[in-house]
């Protein structure tokens, strides 16, 4: 790991990591800001992401964890925002959004949100799969379902908004 903490805030003048060769971090809360850059980060563990923006047009948020949940407080890019947990991809601040973006891929072991406290977004369209897990989303706006799935008997789809069109391409 590049990184070993407790926690970590990272603020860079352009990119945090690159495409291709991350920053490995291990640390239970994480916030990084990259001005005029994107976000690139492989977590060995669990992970709560306090704060993480890439600012900047065509700037990404591209966040992995190896093992244990990512818990979400606020991430925002000014393109994509791409989240894959080991296990779950919880919200940890209620009603409060989530995240904000142009789009979202959103991939986890296990649920996407819970029933209870669905993940918040306020993206144009998203991707999400829940492997073995559902997928709760509460979208702000108008958004676009690119791809959808919850895998495994019993696991449910449910995205709301509240306003504008949902519109659906695939959702299983």
């Amino acid at each position: 790991n590049n990184i070993t903490a407790s926690s970590s805030t990272l603020v860079a003048g352009t990119n945090i990591g690159v495409s291709g060769d991350s920053l490995d971090t291990s640390v239970a809360t994480l916030s990084a800001t990259a001005n005029a850059g994107s976000v690139f980060i492989r977590e060995s563990n669990a992970v709560t992401l306090a704060s993480i923006t890439a600012t900047g047009a065509g700037n990404d948020v591209v966040i992995t964890n190896d093992t244990g949940d990512m818990t979400v407080t606020a991430v925002s890019a000014a393109d994509e925002i791409n989240l894959t947990a080991a296990g779950g991809l919880l919200d940890n601040n209620g009603a409060t959004n989530n995240l904000s973006g142009a789009s979202a891929t959103l991939t986890a072991g296990t649920n996407i949100g819970t029933l209870a406290d669905p993940l918040d977004t306020s993206v144009v369209s998203f991707t999400a799969a829940g492997n073995a897990g559902s997928v709760f989303i509460r979208e702000a706006d108008a958004v676009t379902l690119t791809s959808v799935t919850a895998t495994g008997a019993g696991n449910d789809v449910v995205v709301s908004n509240d306003t504008g069109t949902l519109t659906v391409v695939t959702v299983s």
